[in-house]
């Protein structure tokens, strides 16, 4: 999970990754590493990519 703390980090919800740009009312706020349209999560879905790569438990609760 993902908080203010990473922004500026390069995120991933597993098929997608970005920039983490905001964290507000409980969604985070992504720019694509390409450029492209920001797209939105929860912050719940959110890992670092140093987190996934190092094989962080990702799995989501159900």
């Amino acid at each position: 999970m993902i908080t203010a703390r990473h922004i500026g980090r390069e995120v991933t919800d597993g098929e997608r990754r970005g920039i983490l740009q905001t964290v507000w009312l409980g969604r985070a706020w992504v720019r694509p590493d390409g450029g492209g349209i920001e797209w939105d999560a929860l912050p719940g879905a959110l890992f670092t990519v140093e987190e996934r790569e190092a094989g962080a438990d990702v799995e989501q609760p159900v």
